[in-house]
């Protein structure tokens, strides 16, 4: 075998049959195509003069390592600054994400009051229940209360959009969802990412109103975030509506998929929205949340 062992390369043992080239003036290491001819072995490709790398001793072969040059001990660590890319493409996945702690599997926003009343059985019925809340409902009203946080020119008028979102809530448990989600996210905000939410801000605050601080904070473009909360609203809808039996979860891919052109819409359309655009009519939404509070048995706390 000339000395050599079977080595391996990125984690990939080089088997019998297989034979690598070895350049003196580069560290890069070629495997061969498979047109390659046999008999050229698996260990070391051999010199013009026949001496393989395998016949050479280690301190034979150390000159021909390429010198580490290590980073500058002043080297700046990558940016992470206020309204940097990463930083808001960083904190847009992690907020929004099913793993972010804001407690939202935990409400269905009277979805579970819908089943049990037979008014949503089927996969069809909860596209067409959450299509409606979002161009009649909360989701609309949430994605202007939004946009008016994100746009606010100073704290002063991002407490009073706090305000008014409190005020709009229809319902006890609506304004339990919306707050309960508000103060966990702007918790866990505040633990990632210190300088995102003004410390201005009371604890108990309502959900959009949060996540429009926040995008203030880190500069995020409002329609991005806007269609990453509405798409995360629908989503967390959407995983109730499996956990109550209406669909599996491809039946729920296929609702969240047709609600995605609904979603960029409404994005678009709070982008510059005023508080003259809030409002909505989901009655039956509304009217389900209220009686969620005595359903008799509830895997929800809406």
């Amino acid at each position: 075998m000339g000395g050599c062992t079977q080595p391996m390369i990125m984690g990939r043992t080089i088997t019998m049959g297989t034979s690598i080239e070895v350049s003196k003036s580069s560290p890069t290491i070629m495997l061969p195509s498979p047109s390659m001819g046999e008999g050229q072995g698996w260990g070391c490709s051999r010199d013009a003069d026949g001496a393989g790398a395998g016949d050479a001793s280690p301190q034979a072969l150390d000159h021909q390592r390429p010198a580490l040059t290590p980073a500058p001990a002043s080297a700046p660590p990558p940016s992470r600054g206020r309204g940097s890319r990463d930083a808001f493409t960083t904190a847009l996945f992690a907020c929004f994400s099913p793993g972010f702690p804001t407690g939202g599997f935990a409400y269905s926003h009277g979805i579970e009051t819908a089943v049990a009343e037979a008014r949503v059985f089927d996969e069809g019925g909860l596209g067409d229940w959450l299509a409606d809340i979002l161009a009649h409902g909360a989701g609309w009203s949430d994605a202007v209360l939004l946009s008016l946080a994100r746009r606010a020119e100073d704290d002063a008028a991002l407490l009073d959009v706090a305000d008014l979102a409190a005020a709009l809530a229809s319902s006890r448990e609506r304004a339990a969802e919306t707050l309960g989600q508000g103060e966990a996210f702007l918790r866990s905000v505040r633990a990632g990412w210190p300088d995102a939410a003004p410390p201005a801000l009371p604890d108990r605050i309502a959900y959009p109103v949060a996540a429009g601080a926040a995008a203030r904070g880190i500069g995020a473009p409002v329609t991005t975030v806007l269609v990453a909360y509405l798409t995360s609203f629908t989503a967390n809808l959407i995983a109730a509506g499996v956990r109550l039996s209406l669909c599996g979860q491809s039946g729920g891919l296929r609702v969240l998929s047709g609600l995605g052109p609904l979603i960029a819409e409404l994005a678009l359309r709070a982008a510059e929205a005023t508080e003259n655009d809030l409002g909505g009519c989901a009655l039956a939404g509304d009217i389900a949340a209220m009686r969620h509070e005595t359903l008799h048995t509830r895997l929800f706390l809406t």
